[in-house]
């Protein structure tokens, strides 16, 4: 069996529009879902416009999160083996960035 990368989405999807527009060309499109039921396995971090809980602030903190949305290619142990800030391309970039990040 393959191991599914992981992926970790910090994003503000009440207050963020890069967030909203990720969320809407990307997120919800039938390939990502696709994708992502067959190759990771993905863990968003939503960040309300009141800001983060202690448990959020402690995640964004151990990620050095600096902006939004900022998504995360992690290995099984958690190791960071890329990472991607803003809205950087098309869905087929996104997923082939996960695919061959190393």
């Amino acid at each position: 069996m393959v191991e599914r990368r992981q992926v970790i989405l910090f994003t503000g999807s009440d207050w963020c529009s890069a967030c909203v527009h990720l969320e809407k060309t990307i997120l919800k499109q039938k390939a990502w879902k696709q994708f992502q039921n067959k190759e990771i396995r993905m863990n968003v971090i939503d960040v309300g416009r009141r800001g983060a809980t202690a448990g959020q602030e402690a995640m964004l903190k151990q990620y050095r999160v600096q902006g939004f949305p900022t998504m995360i290619v992690t290995n099984a142990a958690c190791k960071e083996l890329g990472r991607k800030v803003g809205v950087t391309g098309d869905l087929n970039h996104y997923v082939n960035w996960i695919r061959t990040e190393r």
